[in-house]
């Protein structure tokens, strides 16, 4: 069944996310141009899951574009492919450290400033819900993110995953999973997301200390 008509009930089972990170590790290993593996790991996250859209974003310049991605419409990559909040005067908007603002949930989890006290989000940076609507009743002075935008929900996904990627302590990117069935989620296989997602961090290291990788220098 086509995995893009949300007919179908993603994978749930956390014994075939584990199976899923030894594939993606081993892909990993694997010699081959950047883009092709990172291609091949999302195939893989795709395939095995069975969610509606899977994407992968990677640091590119102050932006934190789709690298790569399947299922998403064209209207949502076009508007959600750049996460970069301009500012008033036309520029780009910046926090009190000299970083780039970023909108919506992809920028607050990308900049680091996810809550772990809240059960949206985790330990290790990541947020996740089972029923993505939920969010909408959020009041604007306890919503994190900056400028909300929601597509995720307006398109209908009811659960949704956003996992970090690290190169160290920095954040590079993320793992996005989105589905419009609810409860495609537990503790467990978002946890083993991260350690996927702490995976595509050592092989991004790899390549950065190789010349394969490059990331734009912290701000002064």
């Amino acid at each position: 069944m086509n995995a893009n008509t949300g007919l179908h009930r993603p994978v749930t089972d956390p014994a075939i996310y584990r199976e899923m990170a030894r594939e993606v590790q081993q892909i990993l290993n694997e010699p081959g141009e950047l883009r092709d593996v990172i291609t091949r790991v999302l195939a893989t996250l795709k395939r095995q899951t069975g969610f509606d859209a899977v994407g992968i974003r990677l640091q590119e310049g102050n932006d934190f574009p789709y690298f790569a991605q399947q299922g998403f419409s064209k209207v949502f990559l076009l508007t959600e492919n750049t996460l970069i909040a301009p500012a008033a005067d036309g520029g780009l908007c910046r926090d009190k450290d000299g970083n780039v603002c970023l909108d919506c949930t992809c920028g607050l989890v990308i900049s680091g400033k996810t809550d772990p006290s809240n059960p949206l989000f985790t330990r290790g940076g990541s947020c996740w819900t089972n029923d993505a609507l939920q969010i909408l009743d959020l009041p604007p002075d306890q919503d994190p993110r900056l400028h909300p935008r929601n597509q995720c929900i307006h398109q209908g996904y009811a659960s949704v995953a956003l996992v970090p990627i690290r190169i160290k302590d920095r954040i590079v990117g993320l793992i996005q999973f989105n589905d419009r069935h609810k409860g495609c989620f537990t503790r467990d296989t978002i946890e083993i997301l991260e350690n996927i997602a702490a995976h595509i961090g050592v092989a991004l290291m790899r390549r950065q200390t190789a010349g394969e990788f490059h990331l734009p220098p912290r701000p002064a």
